[in-house]
């Protein structure tokens, strides 16, 4: 009788740490919130402000895709 209690102790401390290890993932990869291609708008906007992308040479093109980023932007906050 003592191994089947301890089989179960075991067993409900092993269900306990997979769930608490299955919570920590989830708030750890935020990513899975986001969409991808949110990520991939943010990232573009990052490296747009930061100036990794360098300097654009067409100012209407630039000016073009900013207006495009706004709107998609804004359908993003709706839906958060």
């Amino acid at each position: 009788m003592d191994v089947v209690e301890r089989a179960d102790v075991v067993s409900q401390d092993f269900a306990q740490k997979f769930k608490e290890k299955l919570l920590l993932n989830q708030e750890k990869n935020v990513s899975t919130k986001m969409p991808l291609v949110a990520q991939a708008d943010f990232a573009y906007l990052y490296k747009l402000a930061t100036g990794q992308l360098g300097e654009q040479q067409d100012p209407e093109h630039t000016a073009e895709v900013l207006r495009r980023m706004k709107k998609i932007v804004r359908r993003y906050v709706r839906k958060a």
